[in-house]
């Protein structure tokens, strides 16, 4: 039974000593503050816990053995009540027991919900134990107790289920992570907040390099049952990720709470003087002195070496080996590859910590090095388009590697003979559309840089080209649609056929024959020839009937002949003429339009009419919606010209320029301009 300190007024001492009966009513209590694992505990004078409480205290445990006598001076020993409420942080929450025993009655809530209920008077003791799932986070528990008659008595405990078999909910992960590094004592720290977790096994410590994938525990075998751990680490200027788990008696494993710690010593100054080694024009070797630090606290120093600024102190532009430095100079041969090469020193102290980089030396070089690049295992394959060559590559490369050149001869690379480069590619494949036919030819490849040094030639590879002198078959999928600006022409290629280009032709009825004149290039008026499988012939769309005819040529001029053999398709062109008689013809010379929208005429020096009688000019544009001329502009007689802004694209636009003379007369020419 627990030891109670009561406490009798005088007066209530001498009603007793009377032998008279006294209810002593203990004095108002102030507010009650308990710790987060206490109970708050209130005394009640019946057995409902109604009313004001006589007193509320603080219980840590819940075992009351009163037998018969009343739980506090001044109460009854019979019809009282008691109530205990906590309210906790439960951590993960997961499965507990919770157990009650009592002489009459007793119940169990949980956030209000009842879980056990032994409100009973009973002369026996009675007890019951459940099992609940508790959520995460802070819960309420709140336990009735009443003595009718008789012996009391009250029992509560709560605990979570540890088994393996039970508990599979893994705690939270730790709070307030706070991860130092201190170079006095060349070790990590870390320290965090205490779990709320009431089955709470300890902490494990685990760490990776940082930026990588695997954590290795380094808190040993045992968890960690302090909130704290550190470690020994080298002031190396490495960084490292900690993470801090939380693991409970059945062996769950929470989430890990995650800080870095960079093992960063004070760095030494950076050495003085890398700036002043130097040289005039190209250099075959780099010497570099620097200011040698005696200072005990230097271990060495490192050099670092690339071809751009800044030079980042790095493990791949080390050039000083793993081994430290111990005096100031260093030497080296320079890569004669045509790059600047610029130098750094870094001064290192005995604990690892590296210095900033010195100002840096530069050195020039002359490009005399040809490419690491090689083509290899060349093979050699003849069919229509002729002779392709494929290869793989080697692994080493050269960042100024410009690709690969193909050379040709009719003697081995070793005899000599006269040699001609056909060719450079970036890839592993080559084609040589040009081989002279019925001769043998050898090839090579050879890999060159931007400075034009050449690389180790590949082995020799010959290939046998017969005579050729069959044309590629007809194109497929020729197909022209007829447009209001002209004719989109399209078709299928076929790269195996050995095609050079395609010849365009445009047929017309003449005579009840078909007639193939060559399309011709608008600039330099030779027969039209293209590498695409699309062309639009932009042309006047005027409801001709037409053909085309699509001949492709192999690179040794072999080919169809249009109309008979090769593709041809037919149409009729779109009606883009104004349903209307054209304008008799001006006083013009010349009237045009072109696809940008300008309109320009002259005046013919023998008109009908004199020039000096005319007045201004009128320029109108068809209008197909509404199907009539519309003016555009007024303009007096020295302009000449007019500029229409709005001229639709893609399609075909009619004008028509009216000459205006003084006696109100106009005469007019019609022209047209065929849009993109």
């Amino acid at each position: 039974m627990k030891k109670r300190n009561w406490l009798i007024s005088g007066s209530a001492a001498a009603a007793v000593a009377a032998g008279t009966s006294l209810v002593v009513v203990p004095p108002a209590q102030a507010s009650v503050s308990c710790s987060s694992t206490q109970f708050t505990r209130e005394f009640f004078s019946n057995g409902s816990l109604s009313g004001t409480p006589v007193k509320k205290d603080c219980d840590g445990e819940i075992t009351e053995w009163w037998a018969g006598g009343a739980p506090l001076p001044g109460m009854p020993s019979d019809n009282f009540s008691v109530r205990w409420t906590l309210t906790r942080d439960f951590g993960s929450g997961g499965p507990f027991n919770l157990y009650a025993a009592a002489h009459d009655g007793i119940r169990v809530y949980l956030d209000g919900t009842r879980t056990i209920d032994l409100w009973k008077d009973t002369t026996t003791q009675r007890s019951r134990t459940v099992q609940v799932t508790i959520p995460r986070g802070r819960h309420t528990l709140r336990i009735e107790y009443a003595n009718w008659s008789g012996s009391a008595s009250a029992k509560f405990r709560y605990a979570p289920r540890t088994s393996t078999t039970d508990d599979h909910t893994p705690p939270l992960a730790p709070a307030d992570l706070t991860a130092w590094y201190s170079e006095e004592a060349g070790q990590a720290k870390l320290n965090w907040a205490e779990s709320p977790e009431m089955d709470l096994a300890g902490y494990r410590v685990y760490r990776r390099p940082a930026g990588t994938d695997h954590w290795t525990r380094v808190s040993g075998t045992a968890p960690l049952t302090s909130p704290w751990f550190k470690e020994q680490v080298a002031a190396d200027g490495s960084s490292y990720d900690y993470q801090v788990r939380a693991v409970d008696k059945a062996g769950n494993e929470s989430a890990g709470a995650a800080a870095t710690v960079a093992a960063q010593g004070t760095p030494p100054p950076a050495p003085t003087g890398v700036e002043e080694n130097w040289e005039i024009g190209d250099s075959t070797v780099a010497k570099l002195y620097w200011q040698y630090d005696a200072d005990v606290h230097i271990a060495g120093y490192r050099v670092y070496r690339s071809t751009g600024l800044p030079v980042e102190t790095t493990e791949a532009n080390l050039v000083s080996g793993s081994t430290l430095l111990t005096s100031g100079y260093f030497r080296e041969d320079l890569p004669q590859t045509g790059h600047p090469y610029y130098y750094v020193v870094t001064a290192v102290k005995a604990n690892g910590a590296e210095s900033e980089p010195s100002r840096y030396a530069v050195f020039y070089t002359e490009d005399t090095t040809g490419p690491a690049n090689r083509a290899l295992d060349p093979v050699a394959s003849v069919d229509e388009r002729g002779v392709t060559l494929t290869w793989e590559t080697s692994a080493e490369t050269s960042p100024d590697f410009s690709g690969f050149v193909v050379y040709r001869s009719t003697q081995p690379r070793a005899a000599g003979g006269q040699v001609a480069s056909v060719g450079r590619t970036w890839g592993t494949t080559f084609t040589d559309t040009t081989p002279v036919p019925q001769g043998t030819h050898y090839y090579w490849i050879v890999a060159s840089d931007y400075s034009s040094n050449k690389g180790t030639p590949s082995v020799d590879v010959m290939a046998e080209v017969p005579v050729n002198t069959t044309p590629p078959p007809a194109v497929a999928g020729l197909t022209a649609e007829p447009r209001e600006n002209g004719v989109a022409l399209s078709w299928d290629g076929d790269e195996s056929a050995g095609i050079a280009h395609y010849v365009l032709f445009r047929g017309t009825l003449a005579g009840g024959e078909w007639r193939y004149e060559p399309m011709l290039d608008h600039i330099w008026l030779t027969p039209l020839t293209t590498t695409e499988e699309t062309y639009f012939h932009r042309t006047l769309p005027d409801a001709e009937q037409v053909r085309y005819s699509v001949v492709a040529v192999d690179q040794y001029g072999n080919r169809l002949s249009p109309g008979s053999e090769a593709a041809v398709v037919e149409l009729t062109e779109l009606d883009m003429r104004p349903p209307v008689e054209p304008a008799p013809g001006g006083p013009f010379v010349s009237l045009s339009a072109d696809q940008n929208g300008r309109v320009v005429w002259l005046v013919a020096a023998e008109a009908e009419r004199p020039a000096e009688e005319i007045t201004g000019f009128l320029v109108h544009r068809w209008n197909r919606g509404s199907g009539d001329w519309e003016l555009l502009a007024e303009l007096p007689e020295d302009d000449w010209s007019y500029y229409d802004r709005t001229i639709p694209g893609g399609t075909t636009t009619y004008y028509r320029v009216a000459a205006v003379y003084q006696d109100g007369e106009t005469i007019a020419d019609d022209t047209y301009a065929v849009t993109y």
